[in-house]
């Protein structure tokens, strides 16, 4: 069993397409300085077998 985020369920990138993304973030409410605008920090793609 594995757990992930971004990933194909079986592994294998669909046809013509090398990237996966999804919106798992963090709820930090920091703020950009500049664009006064939230900036969340994104979680990486990954993919961990479950014990």
């Amino acid at each position: 069993m594995f757990v992930g985020h971004a990933m194909t369920s079986d592994g294998v990138a669909f046809p013509g397409r090398t990237w996966r993304s999804g919106q798992l973030r963090d709820s930090d409410p920091f703020v950009g300085s500049v664009t006064r605008v939230a900036q969340p920090s994104y979680a990486v793609a990954f993919e961990l077998p479950v014990p």
